[in-house]
């Protein structure tokens, strides 16, 4: 770390600062992250009242209740979202969270959903992404609504959705039925404010298979936007030999997937020492190898808001189709629409079918608008240091929902936890977080 990033970090003796401002409510705040935690609310199977999965609805009607318990008027939105609110007023301001997680993954030291309370963290999947911060904005305004001289202008909703790790939908459906606010912040991403984001593509590559290729069977990964931790793999050697073998990767967020071991990266190289005929193993080894910046498939690009990035994210084989999905992560100035079809006309006279899961445009709101200016003056005068918005690569709630940007709560310096295994959240850290959305809430709303 350069000596310009360590004049950015905040010190322990500043967090602890900003958190004894929310210590009243710090053992509030660990209790009910931990009843959260206990909740695998990772997407499952629609059912009644549960469209994404009982996991996902469990954890927002839970939400919903601590939001009672404090006395804050609550809305499920059939599911899908639910809000609390606080104030009164024609216009609304937000924040926006998410209850639902990602899939736990494979090399816990500890069951992931039992949450464990040591050295000042609270550990348990969902702690740092998004369950921790969603708690944090909860206490927020339960400061905001027990301060006898704020008297705002807006109301203040924190709204919570249940699908954001798979697609937002519930954003969609928030937006069709709810109200819009006028400015506000996610809190699943990292401090200062984030004025951009970069687009993101979830691609997959579909084979038909004939029943003669070496690899049999494969089945890598867990969701498209982790770094794989496994990849199990069925194969016939060139003696006609068949072995099966676990592959063991690291996980990590997609947007950086620097930062992992992909197990199906692993599992390729493996299979192609062997020498073995497979038009995936072949696919794999030309245009994706162990790169993450996607330049053999020609994605590779650089602008302000920082490089393409590329997750070989699932991998899917059997005797009858073999399908690679990857997650991409590009510039805000580059040209997808034209490279998606550049790749199409290149590896359909393979017979490869290359096609759109899911897509998300990238957002660019300006380092100078309003809402990121307002948002780091309130960092700034919090923490006393001099920073600059960001732009970033990960995908948050801030483009699914208008007039509203990407604000913490990891502060710089702060390892990347999100979606890895063991992932926890430093308790003063959170409280220090909740401060510092106090007071921009405050702001915002006044």
């Amino acid at each position: 770390m350069s000596t310009d990033d360590k004049s950015r970090v905040p010190s322990a003796e500043l967090i602890k600062k900003l958190a004894d401002t929310m210590a009243e409510y710090r053992e509030d705040f660990i209790r009910d992250l931990c009843d959260q935690i206990e909740i695998a609310s990772v997407m499952g199977e629609p059912e009644p009242d549960a469209p994404y999965g009982t996991g996902p609805a469990r954890a927002l009607n839970l939400f919903l209740e601590q939001g009672r318990r404090l006395g804050f008027h609550t809305i499920n939105v059939d599911n899908h979202a639910g809000y609390v609110e606080i104030g009164s007023g024609e216009e609304m301001v937000a924040a926006l969270c998410h209850v639902d997680v990602v899939p736990a993954g494979a090399g816990w030291e500890r069951d992931p959903f039992t949450p464990v309370v040591e050295d000042g963290k609270i550990f348990g999947r969902g702690a740092g992404d998004d369950k921790g911060p969603a708690i944090a904005i909860l206490y927020a305004l339960k400061a905001l609504q027990n301060d006898p001289d704020f008297s705002p202008a807006k109301r203040i909703r924190l709204i919570v959705g249940a699908n954001e790790e798979n697609g937002s939908e519930c954003m969609v459906y928030y937006r069709e039925h709810e109200e819009i606010p006028v400015s506000g912040f996610t809190a699943d991403a990292s401090f200062p404010a984030v004025y951009a984001e970069k687009g993101i593509a979830r691609l997959q590559f579909t084979w038909t298979r004939k029943g003669t290729e070496s690899l049999l069977e494969a089945d890598g990964g867990e969701a498209v936007n982790m770094v794989p931790g496994f990849c199990m793999i069925k194969f016939r050697n060139s003696d006609g030999e068949i072995i099966e073998r676990e592959v063991k990767g690291i996980t990590a967020h997609a947007s950086r997937p620097m930062l992992g071991d992909n197990a199906i990266s692993k599992a390729m190289a493996e299979l192609a020492d062997y020498s073995s005929e497979d038009p995936v193993i072949d696919f794999y080894q030309r245009y994706i190898g162990s790169e993450t910046d996607g330049s053999k498939l020609g994605l590779a690009f650089t602008d302000e808001s920082g490089d393409t990035t590329v997750n070989a994210g699932l991998l899917r084989i059997d005797g009858k189709t073999a399908k690679l999905n990857l997650d991409i992560r590009y510039p805000v100035t580059f040209d997808f629409d034209k490279a998606f079809k550049d790749l199409q006309d290149k590896f359909a006279p393979e017979g490869i079918k290359i096609e759109i899961t899911d897509a998300q445009a990238p957002l660019n709101l300006g380092k100078d608008s309003h809402l990121i200016s307002t948002l780091m003056q309130i960092y700034s005068d919090s923490t006393g240091l001099e920073a600059e918005a960001v732009a970033m690569g990960g995908g948050t709630y801030a483009r699914s929902i208008p007039n509203i940007c990407a604000f913490g709560m990891q502060f710089p310096g702060d390892p990347d936890l999100a979606h890895q295994i063991n992932e926890y959240v430093e308790i003063d850290k959170a409280l220090a977080a909740a401060a510092i959305y106090r007071d921009s809430l405050r702001m915002l709303a006044e």
